[in-house]
């Protein structure tokens, strides 16, 4: 099991299809991974820039996974 790398996954909210498919990836990872792995749905957002979440938790990760 990995320890050490933390990862940010980042996405389009559209189509869903994405969404859905990235977010279920994320939860195997965890399966074997003891870092965090999250995406852009896991940050606390309300009443924030999101822009400004998201670019945080790029700086904050060890690797980054995007579809842009």
């Amino acid at each position: 099991m990995t320890t050490d790398f933390n990862g940010f996954f980042a996405y389009p909210a559209q189509p869903s299809d994405i969404g859905v498919t990235v977010e279920s990836a994320i939860k195997i990872l965890k399966v074997n991974h003891n870092g965090i792995i999250q995406s852009w749905t896991a940050l606390d957002i309300p009443g924030h820039f999101i822009a400004g979440e998201v670019l945080s938790a790029i700086d904050n990760a060890d690797y980054v996974v995007a579809d842009i």
